[in-house]
Protein backbone atom coordinates (compact mmCIF):
# COMPACT_ATOMS: atom_id res chain seq x y z
CA UNK A 1 0.00 0.00 0.00
CA UNK A 2 1.05 3.06 -0.30
CA UNK A 3 0.13 7.02 1.71
CA UNK A 4 -0.33 10.18 0.25
CA UNK A 5 0.69 13.32 2.30
CA UNK A 6 -2.47 15.65 0.76
CA UNK A 7 -6.07 14.64 1.58
CA UNK A 8 -6.94 17.10 -0.68
CA UNK A 9 -6.80 20.98 -1.77
CA UNK A 10 -9.33 24.46 -1.83
CA UNK A 11 -8.44 27.14 -3.90
CA UNK A 12 -4.86 25.68 -4.06
CA UNK A 13 -4.44 25.40 -0.80
CA UNK A 14 -3.73 21.70 0.14
CA UNK A 15 -4.84 19.78 3.24
CA UNK A 16 -2.30 17.49 3.94
CA UNK A 17 -2.47 14.36 6.83
CA UNK A 18 0.28 15.48 8.85
CA UNK A 19 -1.34 18.64 9.87
CA UNK A 20 -4.46 17.18 10.52
CA UNK A 21 -3.20 14.58 12.66
CA UNK A 22 -0.62 16.99 14.46
CA UNK A 23 -3.76 19.28 15.10
CA UNK A 24 -5.80 16.54 16.06
CA UNK A 25 -2.87 15.46 18.51
CA UNK A 26 -2.69 18.69 20.13
CA UNK A 27 -6.44 18.92 21.17
CA UNK A 28 -6.15 15.60 22.53
CA UNK A 29 -3.52 16.10 24.31
CA UNK A 30 -4.59 19.59 25.97
CA UNK A 31 -7.63 17.96 26.31
CA UNK A 32 -6.35 14.83 28.52
CA UNK A 33 -4.32 17.31 30.35
CA UNK A 34 -6.66 19.44 31.34
CA UNK A 35 -8.83 16.47 33.02
CA UNK A 36 -5.53 15.11 34.36
CA UNK A 37 -4.39 18.27 36.06
CA UNK A 38 -8.44 18.63 37.82
CA UNK A 39 -7.81 15.43 39.05
CA UNK A 40 -4.72 16.69 40.82
CA UNK A 41 -6.42 19.49 42.21
CA UNK A 42 -4.58 22.23 39.21
CA UNK A 43 -6.86 24.79 37.59
CA UNK A 44 -8.45 24.80 34.03
CA UNK A 45 -6.69 28.21 32.98
CA UNK A 46 -3.34 26.87 34.60
CA UNK A 47 -3.25 24.01 31.82
CA UNK A 48 -4.71 25.88 29.00
CA UNK A 49 -2.47 28.45 29.75
CA UNK A 50 0.67 26.17 29.56
CA UNK A 51 -0.16 25.04 26.17
CA UNK A 52 1.37 27.60 24.29
CA UNK A 53 4.47 27.97 25.99
CA UNK A 54 4.16 24.22 25.63
CA UNK A 55 4.11 24.19 21.69
CA UNK A 56 7.04 27.51 21.50
CA UNK A 57 9.31 24.92 24.11
CA UNK A 58 8.90 22.26 22.42
CA UNK A 59 9.58 23.57 18.71
CA UNK A 60 12.40 25.37 20.09
CA UNK A 61 14.01 22.28 21.79
CA UNK A 62 13.10 19.96 19.00
CA UNK A 63 14.77 22.47 16.39
CA UNK A 64 17.95 23.05 19.01
CA UNK A 65 18.95 19.62 19.36
CA UNK A 66 18.11 18.24 16.18
CA UNK A 67 20.77 21.34 14.81
CA UNK A 68 23.10 19.77 17.48
CA UNK A 69 23.03 15.82 16.21
CA UNK A 70 23.19 17.70 12.46
CA UNK A 71 25.95 20.36 13.50
CA UNK A 72 28.18 19.92 10.48
CA UNK A 73 25.41 20.14 7.51
CA UNK A 74 23.81 23.13 9.45
CA UNK A 75 27.18 24.46 10.15
CA UNK A 76 27.88 24.80 5.93
CA UNK A 77 25.11 26.90 6.52
CA UNK A 78 23.66 28.46 9.42
CA UNK A 79 20.68 30.61 7.59
CA UNK A 80 19.29 27.36 7.26
CA UNK A 81 18.46 26.63 10.93
CA UNK A 82 15.65 28.82 10.54
CA UNK A 83 14.45 27.10 7.78
CA UNK A 84 11.56 24.87 9.94
CA UNK A 85 9.63 24.17 7.01
CA UNK A 86 12.10 22.14 5.41
CA UNK A 87 11.75 19.70 8.59
CA UNK A 88 14.80 18.80 11.14
CA UNK A 89 12.82 18.03 14.68
CA UNK A 90 14.08 16.26 17.71
CA UNK A 91 11.12 14.72 19.91
CA UNK A 92 13.68 14.23 23.05
CA UNK A 93 14.76 18.20 22.00
CA UNK A 94 11.00 18.87 22.12
CA UNK A 95 10.76 16.52 25.28
CA UNK A 96 13.88 19.02 26.82
CA UNK A 97 12.47 22.53 25.99
CA UNK A 98 9.09 21.67 26.94
CA UNK A 99 10.13 20.34 30.33
CA UNK A 100 12.03 23.74 30.48
CA UNK A 101 9.32 25.57 30.31
CA UNK A 102 7.11 23.53 32.31
CA UNK A 103 9.92 23.72 35.30
CA UNK A 104 9.49 27.59 34.71
CA UNK A 105 5.74 27.74 34.73
CA UNK A 106 5.57 25.63 37.90
CA UNK A 107 7.66 28.29 39.68
CA UNK A 108 5.97 31.16 38.46
CA UNK A 109 2.71 29.48 39.70
CA UNK A 110 3.71 28.16 42.78
CA UNK A 111 2.87 24.26 41.91
CA UNK A 112 5.16 21.34 42.31
CA UNK A 113 6.60 20.75 38.98
CA UNK A 114 6.47 17.12 39.34
CA UNK A 115 2.57 17.36 39.97
CA UNK A 116 2.45 19.35 37.16
CA UNK A 117 4.54 17.31 34.88
CA UNK A 118 2.33 13.87 35.79
CA UNK A 119 -0.70 15.56 34.62
CA UNK A 120 0.82 16.69 31.15
CA UNK A 121 3.05 13.65 29.78
CA UNK A 122 -0.52 11.35 29.62
CA UNK A 123 -1.74 14.02 27.30
CA UNK A 124 1.31 14.17 25.58
CA UNK A 125 1.62 10.50 24.71
CA UNK A 126 -1.74 10.60 23.21
CA UNK A 127 -0.53 13.60 21.02
CA UNK A 128 2.31 11.86 20.23
CA UNK A 129 0.47 9.22 18.97
CA UNK A 130 -2.19 10.56 17.03
CA UNK A 131 0.50 12.96 15.11
CA UNK A 132 2.23 9.99 14.43
CA UNK A 133 -0.03 8.58 12.10
CA UNK A 134 0.12 11.57 9.71
CA UNK A 135 3.83 11.81 9.55
CA UNK A 136 5.06 9.59 6.23
CA UNK A 137 8.82 8.83 8.04
CA UNK A 138 9.50 5.52 6.59
CA UNK A 139 11.70 2.68 7.64
CA UNK A 140 14.34 0.40 6.32
CA UNK A 141 13.43 -2.24 3.58
CA UNK A 142 11.41 -5.04 4.27
CA UNK A 143 9.32 -7.82 2.49
CA UNK A 144 6.69 -7.95 5.36
CA UNK A 145 3.18 -7.48 4.31
CA UNK A 146 2.20 -4.92 6.01
CA UNK A 147 4.88 -2.62 4.29
CA UNK A 148 4.25 0.58 2.54
CA UNK A 149 5.46 1.29 -0.53
CA UNK A 150 7.59 4.40 -1.40
CA UNK A 151 9.12 4.61 -4.83
CA UNK A 152 8.42 1.02 -5.75
CA UNK A 153 10.14 -0.14 -2.82
CA UNK A 154 8.46 -1.79 0.65
CA UNK A 155 10.14 -0.51 3.90
CA UNK A 156 8.50 -0.66 7.54
CA UNK A 157 5.56 2.14 8.52
CA UNK A 158 7.72 2.98 11.17
CA UNK A 159 4.95 5.77 11.90
CA UNK A 160 2.16 3.18 12.37
CA UNK A 161 4.67 1.23 15.01
CA UNK A 162 5.12 4.64 17.07
CA UNK A 163 1.32 5.37 17.24
CA UNK A 164 0.82 1.89 18.44
CA UNK A 165 3.62 2.44 21.24
CA UNK A 166 2.02 5.88 21.69
CA UNK A 167 -1.53 4.55 22.43
CA UNK A 168 0.40 2.00 24.66
CA UNK A 169 2.19 4.36 26.60
CA UNK A 170 -0.71 6.20 27.24
CA UNK A 171 -2.63 3.65 28.69
CA UNK A 172 0.30 2.16 30.84
CA UNK A 173 0.53 5.87 32.17
CA UNK A 174 -3.46 5.78 32.41
CA UNK A 175 -3.64 2.65 34.51
CA UNK A 176 -0.74 3.80 36.80
CA UNK A 177 -2.18 6.77 37.76
CA UNK A 178 -4.74 4.79 39.11
CA UNK A 179 -2.31 3.52 41.79
CA UNK A 180 0.36 6.49 41.95
CA UNK A 181 3.29 5.77 44.96
CA UNK A 182 5.01 9.55 44.71
CA UNK A 183 4.59 12.66 42.74
CA UNK A 184 7.10 12.41 39.75
CA UNK A 185 5.94 8.96 39.23
CA UNK A 186 4.08 8.87 36.09
CA UNK A 187 6.30 11.63 34.32
CA UNK A 188 9.48 9.51 35.22
CA UNK A 189 7.33 6.55 33.89
CA UNK A 190 7.10 8.11 30.57
CA UNK A 191 10.28 9.21 30.79
CA UNK A 192 11.50 5.66 30.42
CA UNK A 193 8.79 4.09 28.66
CA UNK A 194 9.53 6.62 25.82
CA UNK A 195 12.97 5.92 26.03
CA UNK A 196 12.93 2.50 25.70
CA UNK A 197 10.36 2.57 22.55
CA UNK A 198 12.68 4.98 21.13
CA UNK A 199 15.86 3.12 21.13
CA UNK A 200 14.22 -0.08 19.79
CA UNK A 201 12.19 1.61 16.51
CA UNK A 202 15.59 3.05 15.53
CA UNK A 203 16.45 -0.57 14.80
CA UNK A 204 13.48 -0.32 12.22
CA UNK A 205 14.72 3.55 10.82
CA UNK A 206 18.62 3.61 10.71
CA UNK A 207 20.99 0.63 8.64
CA UNK A 208 23.98 1.89 10.60
CA UNK A 209 25.75 -0.88 12.39
CA UNK A 210 26.08 1.51 15.30
CA UNK A 211 23.68 3.32 17.59
CA UNK A 212 22.05 6.43 16.08
CA UNK A 213 22.15 9.72 18.30
CA UNK A 214 18.88 9.32 19.78
CA UNK A 215 19.61 5.61 20.95
CA UNK A 216 22.23 7.05 22.84
CA UNK A 217 20.30 9.65 24.08
CA UNK A 218 17.41 7.17 25.01
CA UNK A 219 19.88 5.17 26.96
CA UNK A 220 20.87 7.87 28.59
CA UNK A 221 17.31 9.01 29.70
CA UNK A 222 16.07 5.69 30.36
CA UNK A 223 18.68 4.37 32.57
CA UNK A 224 18.33 7.81 34.92
CA UNK A 225 14.56 7.55 34.77
CA UNK A 226 15.09 4.15 36.57
CA UNK A 227 17.30 5.00 38.75
CA UNK A 228 15.07 7.84 39.61
CA UNK A 229 11.94 6.12 39.81
CA UNK A 230 14.01 3.13 42.10
CA UNK A 231 15.24 5.99 44.20
CA UNK A 232 12.52 8.14 44.70
CA UNK A 233 10.18 4.81 45.02
CA UNK A 234 12.52 3.45 47.63
CA UNK A 235 12.31 6.33 49.91
CA UNK A 236 8.45 6.99 49.28
CA UNK A 237 8.29 3.97 50.85
CA UNK A 238 9.96 4.22 53.90
CA UNK A 239 8.56 7.08 54.77
CA UNK A 240 5.07 5.70 54.18
CA UNK A 241 6.59 2.67 56.62
CA UNK A 242 8.00 5.13 58.97
CA UNK A 243 4.22 7.36 58.93
CA UNK A 244 2.01 4.24 59.59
Amino acid sequence: MSISRELFSIGGFSVHLFGVMVALGILSGAYTAVRMAEKKGIREEIVMDLMLYLLLGGVIGARILYVLQNIRIYGQNPISILYLHQGGLSIHGAIIGGATVVLFYSRMCRISFLKLADALVPGLAIGYAIGRIGCDIFGNITSIPWGVSVGGVIRHPVQLYSALAGYLIFILLLERSKNQRFTGEIFLLFVVAYSVYRFIIEFFRSSGSLFSNAQYISIFAATAGLLLLFSIGKASLVSQKGGA
